[in-house]
């Protein structure tokens, strides 16, 4: 005697099945998300007794303020300044790339290595010959910082070398790769940093990404601008076009990337809700 299915059992399986997983395409961002800054790296890399000295001062003449954005503002003011004879100072589009604060723009110089304008070397040598020229408008201890911070900034090994494993997040696409998911990273990341980046979490990151997008091999794309997304859905399609579930979703700490994600119909969050997020639509097994 054969084995039938019922309507009832089968309707039964289909409500339950959804709920276990659904593979689908998932967006990762690289730094604050899969991972992060090593604080006393960074700390090292930005001169340990100088920034000890400046916080000191600091702290005496602005007891509630906030340091950190003052070390930042020390880098984009002073990058701000740095002499370029381009028009609109070689930008197109208007591209606005914002820092990891997600509120402060950055100068142009930064934004240009995003975007895989110029290289480290090209905004080293434009700044050697500002230094050179005698205009530059820091001294002593403030100099030392803004050229510490510059390095960890621009060049891709520096930059590099403080990022550390973000184990949370790396759990989490462990199991989206296990249920079937095509995981993505989109991240704003200058060319030159990409295979140092690529080479040092290959076991731990790489090996569960199925594709990477990055801003410094696009040359005039970047989150949080729309064309970004639009070209990712479509990377997506095309490269995968035989994945049958095709909703899409996306991780990233700052939010104008995850509203500008949205608006293009990515479902997005931040990666304190990642989990919540991808567990609810089914995309990843319930705790």
């Amino acid at each position: 005697m054969k084995s039938r299915i019922t309507p009832a059992l089968l309707g039964l399986f289909l409500l339950f099945v959804p709920s276990i997983t659904r593979s689908a395409f998932v967006f990762w961002d690289m730094e604050g998300v899969t991972a992060k800054v090593n604080k006393n790296a960074s700390f090292r890399k930005m001169g340990r007794f100088d920034v000890l000295c400046q916080l000191f001062l600091f702290k005496i003449g602005h007891p509630t303020d906030d340091f950190k954005k003052t070390m930042q503002n020390l880098l984009f003011q002073t990058l701000t300044q740095m002499p370029d004879n381009r028009d609109n100072n070689g930008l197109n589009d208007n591209i606005v790339i914002y820092s990891n604060d997600g509120v402060t723009p950055l100068p142009a110089p930064l934004t240009r290595l995003m975007l895989g304008i110029d290289t480290y070397k090209t905004v080293k040598g434009q700044l050697d010959s500002w230094i050179q020229n005698g205009n530059f408008p820091l001294k002593g201890r403030k100099k030392r910082l803004f050229l510490n911070m510059f390095g960890l900034a621009f060049n891709p090994e520096s930059l590099v070398s403080v990022l550390e494993l973000n184990k949370k997040i790396c759990q989490l696409l462990k199991e989206s790769a296990d249920a079937g998911n095509i995981n993505i990273i989109l991240s704003n990341l200058g060319s030159e940093a990409v295979e140092p980046f690529t080479k040092k979490f290959d076991k731990e990151i790489m090996q569960y990404m199925d594709e990477a997008i990055f801003s410094g091999n696009l040359k005039n794309m970047a989150k949080p601008n729309t064309k970004i997304y639009t070209y990712s859905k479509q990377f997506a399609l095309q490269k995968f076009p035989t994945h049958l579930d095709k909703r899409m979703f996306f991780i990233d700490d700052l939010l104008q990337n995850t509203e500008a994600a949205a608006k293009c119909g990515i479902i997005s969050t931040h990666p304190d809700l990642a989990r919540k997020m991808l567990s609810e639509h089914g995309v990843i097994a319930s705790s």
